[in-house]
C-alpha cells in the first residue's frame, strides 16, 4: 500500500512539475510573467549561443543513445513495478 501511494505521489509530482514548466513556456514566448522574453534583447554573441545550443544537443544524443539500447531497458525494467511503467511506454493496465 504504501508503494502504491509513493508511485501516485510521484505521478502528481511530475504532472504538477510538467504544468508549472509548461506555464513557464508559455509566459516566456507570450512575454509576461517571465524573467526573460522571447523577443526580449539579445545578451552575448551568436558564436556562443551556437556553442551552447550544439552542446545541449550533443548531451542529449548521448543520454538519449544510451538509454535506447537493450541493455540500459533490460536493466531498469525489473526495478519498477508493471503499474508505475505506464508513462514509460511498456507494462500492461492492471
Amino acid at each position: 500500500m504504501v508503494r502504491r501511494l509513493l508511485i501516485l505521489t510521484n505521478g502528481i509530482l511530475c504532472y504538477v512539475l510538467f504544468l508549472a514548466t509548461f506555464l513557464y513556456a508559455v509566459g516566456f514566448v507570450g512575454g509576461f510573467l517571465t524573467p526573460t522574453r522571447l523577443d526580449g534583447p539579445r545578451h552575448g554573441s551568436l558564436a556562443a549561443a551556437l556553442a551552447i545550443d550544439g552542446g545541449l544537443l550533443v548531451l542529449f544524443a548521448v543520454q538519449h543513445s544510451g538509454m535506447a539500447r537493450p541493455g540500459f531497458k533490460r536493466c531498469h525494467r525489473p526495478e519498477r513495478p508493471p503499474h508505475a511503467r505506464l508513462g514509460c511506454g511498456g507494462g500492461e493496465r492492471p
